[in-house]
């Protein structure tokens, strides 16, 4: 599989994995963002639409009204982008803040655009029906299951409530990540789990197939491959980052 390399720099800032630490957070506050916390909630809300999404949207491959599904939303930078063009959806996340941002956000379109936001994890998608949706996003979010099992279990979900033809959105970081300048460790027994993201808490476990990988995981799920999977590069303080990012579509059948 051929695969695109682009290399980004980041200036300015105190970074966690993808946003601003929390302000007084000591040392655990250095390394992970807290995700209720009101200003990694602003920074995320400050944000641009994902340029993937926006790449999609402006190409016309996806039109409204179809309905969209956004899993790992954050303060809804993405959602709302899709709602103001038309889009109605779903939202999704964790973390009670981020949910509750997103929600206010996304008032303004109850008439022309309803969207419906969740506060739950993102393994709780059951009761969602069966190919639901015609555009999914997973940006940044999977990375964070604790295994390989509950990796699985997502992207079930997420080739479940893809319609045929659905164009499918995923982002996850990389496990030739150096974010504190030494390789992660695989943990013993799992396919693509690996720690030592956080430096205050190197047993913290993320899932992080490789770009490979993570083809052969969505494909076996009924998804073909838009386009080669791109591998992002980041450079952090100390280290570096790698982010996969994939784009499939639901195949018909």
């Amino acid at each position: 599989m051929a695969l695109l390399f682009f290399p980004i720099v980041t200036r300015g800032g105190a970074m966690g994995h993808d946003g601003p630490v929390a302000s007084g957070g000591g040392n655990r506050g250095e390394v992970v963002p807290d995700w209720e916390h009101p200003d990694t909630v602003a920074f995320f809300r400050d944000r641009e639409a994902d340029v993937r999404l926006t790449e999609i949207v402006d190409s016309g491959a996806v039109r409204p009204p179809t309905p969209a599904l956004d899993v790992g939303c954050a303060a809804g930078r993405n959602a709302v982008y899709l709602a103001e063009r038309g889009f109605p959806g779903v939202a999704v996340d964790a973390s009670a803040a981020m949910a509750a941002a997103t929600r206010e956000r996304l008032e303004p379109f109850a008439a022309s655009a309803p969207w419906t936001v969740l506060h739950r994890p993102m393994t709780e998608l059951d009761d969602l029906s069966d190919a639901s949706f015609g555009l999914v996003l997973a940006l940044g979010v999977l990375q964070n299951a604790p295994d390989d099992v509950t990796f699985a279990l997502v992207l079930d979900h997420l080739a479940r409530l893809a319609r045929p033809g659905a164009r499918v959105l995923i982002q996850n970081f990389g496990p030739d990540s150096l974010p504190h300048g030494e390789p992660l460790q695989r943990v013993p027994g799992s396919a693509h789990v690996w720690s030592g993201f956080d430096q205050a808490d190197a047993s913290r476990a993320y899932t992080l197939p490789d770009p490979d990988a993570l083809d052969a995981l969505v494909t076996e799920r009924g998804m073909e491959l838009v386009a080669p999977t791109r591998v992002v590069w980041k450079e952090m303080k100390g280290g570096r980052r790698t982010t996969i990012i994939g784009d499939y579509r639901k195949r018909s059948t």
